[in-house]
């Protein structure tokens, strides 16, 4: 399919100029890359602008500033700075200016649009990759986060700084003949392109009569020039075309490369994408906020499937070692170091509170549980694709405007946090409840902040604090008012496995969970949201079993329900 609206390297220096006038100086508030429909936001103090980097249906358009965060970092008090496109080249890099950025924020965003592999990129300190809207485009150039940006090939063609005189012209063409004119002046001269080449050649295509080929000459430095600028739309064979020069007829006046883009929008029959700040936008951002939480519930169900079989079948063996060998494991060990069937040695983490028994016994249990899901999880997969599919189709129908205000209003009232059969807590808090077996209420943070927010602000000093070891997760706190005893160790193996299911380690089979005292854990002085340091921690070794969750959400919610009731 072919674009609906070309860029050439003269509409990209000139979009750029314009959006430097108009832009550079202005607060940044966010940033955001929408990947499922390949947008970038810059969202401003006076306006947004969105691109939209799908080849087929690409364009620009304004909006008013959103009240919602992006997902890429931008530093408090940033600013756009210079706003500007490679000689000759299909990029426009913004700079972002922070007075005390930090290196993991953006300094600086870069639209390619290049052929019809159109990306953009969000750069950190250093010219590191932040963020990319298709990561897939950027492999031929070898770029990952956290490698140091690699811009395309720069140009080699004349004229790049300034175009060429007239002497160097009738050298360039006067050896070609007319009809070869054309490939010559888009291989040799800067700026040029199928969008304006025939306007500067006009007639000089045709004939060797030494006027045309002056006539062409002045064509072309007003065309390439920097003056004389001209924004339009033109229309040629009914395709709504923005430039900044009058090249073909018919062509529309236009106040700047911007009004033409808008209009060009309008005139193939495409809303531009949602205004940020209205209605549809902000229902937009809600869907695409779910069909993200879906991406990733769909992953991890995939990963988790994949690897059920596996977990189900190593679970069982090791629970056989230790049945075959019981003889030879000291009650209270950590570790055991046993014979394989197979010959050689393997050690099998242990449980010391409990005996060799128990434990064999608890790697059954997880061998059952994995077999379950094994039969369990492709219809989880199914259904999380059909939703996703569902998601997909809404957020189209948004797009072209084809929902109601009513519809719109029941989209944003709906929590995009919440998934698929699970209740939607309260946004005031900053934890998720849950109730353990005996009945102890279990918190679980919300993310980094929140973390912080949890563990120092609701939870009582002598509450139990626990954390997956080594890994990215959430703070979790078991309630608990004695200090004099510890809570029952099926409680706390509970709340320990709500620990691993909200970590990074959510998949491993085993996960390693710290625990001590809330009163024992500090925030370290300027350290990130999240980030703690503790004291008199002790280690649970559970399995990440999501049907624990699931019992101890129920549990909560028929908690609440009583006592709503009265109960």
């Amino acid at each position: 399919m072919s674009n609906t609206i070309r860029f050439d390297s003269l509409l990209v220096r000139d979009l750029a100029a314009e959006l430097n006038a108009r832009l550079s100086g202005e607060r940044l508030r966010a940033l955001d890359f929408a990947r499922e429909v390949r947008q970038v936001s810059l969202r401003m103090q006076t306006l947004t602008l969105v691109f939209d980097l799908t080849p087929s249906r690409g364009g620009i358009a304004r909006g008013v500033p959103s009240r919602e965060a992006g997902n890429v970092p931008v530093a408090r008090g940033s600013t756009l700075g210079s706003v500007r496109a490679p000689a000759d080249e299909r990029v426009i890099e913004f700079a972002v200016t922070s007075p005390n950025g930090p290196s993991g924020s953006a300094h600086a965003v870069v639209i390619e649009l290049v052929t019809n592999r159109w990306n953009a990129f969000a750069l950190g300190a250093e010219r590191r990759v932040l963020a990319a809207l298709r990561w897939g485009a950027s492999a031929a150039r070898g770029m990952a986060p956290g490698d140091v940006y690699i811009a395309p090939r720069l140009s080699v063609r004349r004229g790049v700084r300034e175009p060429i005189d007239l002497e160097e012209w009738l050298r360039l063409l006067i050896p070609s003949p007319p009809r070869e004119r054309r490939r010559r002046v888009l291989e040799s001269l800067a700026n040029t392109s199928p969008l304006n080449v025939d306007a500067i050649l006009g007639a000089a295509a045709e004939t060797n009569e030494p006027h045309a080929l002056r006539d062409a000459h002045a064509r072309y430095a007003r065309i390439v020039g920097e003056s004389d600028r001209d924004p339009c739309l033109l229309d040629p064979d009914g395709m709504a075309q923005p430039y900044p020069v009058r090249v073909a007829e018919p062509a529309t006046p236009m106040p700047g490369l911007l009004e033409a883009f808008e209009a060009a929008l309008l005139r193939a029959g495409r809303p531009a994408p949602a205004a940020p700040g209205t209605l549809a936008e902000e229902a937009l951002d809600r869907v695409l906020g779910r069909i993200r939480l879906m991406d990733r519930r769909i992953e991890r169900l995939r990963v988790e499937l994949d690897g059920a079989p596996a977990d189900a079948a190593l679970a069982r063996k090791r629970a056989d070692l230790l049945m075959s060998q019981l003889h030879r494991i000291p009650r209270g060990q950590a570790f055991a170091d046993l014979e394989d069937f197979d010959g050689g040695r393997v050690r099998i983490t242990l449980d010391p509170a409990v005996s060799p028994a128990e434990n064999a016994t608890r790697l059954y249990d997880v061998a059952r549980k994995r077999d379950r899901a094994a039969s369990r999880l492709p219809r989880l997969v199914r259904r999380a694709e059909a939703e996703r599919s569902s998601l997909e189709t809404l957020r189209d129908r948004i797009r072209q405007g084809e929902i109601t205000a009513d519809a719109l209003e029941e989209i944003l009232r709906q929590d995009p946090a919440a998934e698929p059969g699970k209740p939607r807590p309260s946004p005031s808090l900053p934890y998720r409840r849950y109730q353990t077996t005996g009945g102890l209420e279990v918190r679980v943070g919300r993310g980094p902040a929140p973390n912080d927010d949890l563990t120092f602000h609701h939870s009582s000093p002598d509450d139990i604090w626990l954390h997956a070891r080594d890994t990215a997760g959430a703070h979790v706190i078991l309630r608990w008012p004695s200090r004099d005893a510890n809570p029952p160790a099926r409680d706390l193996e509970e709340a320990a496995v709500l620990a691993a299911l909200h970590s990074r380690a959510r998949t491993a089979g085993t996960v390693p969970v710290d625990w001590t005292r809330r009163k024992y854990v500090r925030k370290p002085r300027k350290a990130p949201p999240g980030r703690v340091t503790f004291e008199r921690g002790r280690t649970l070794f559970v399995q990440p079993d999501p049907d624990v969750e699931q019992r101890l959400r129920q549990r909560h919610g028929l908690v609440d329900e009583r006592a709503d009731k009265g109960a």
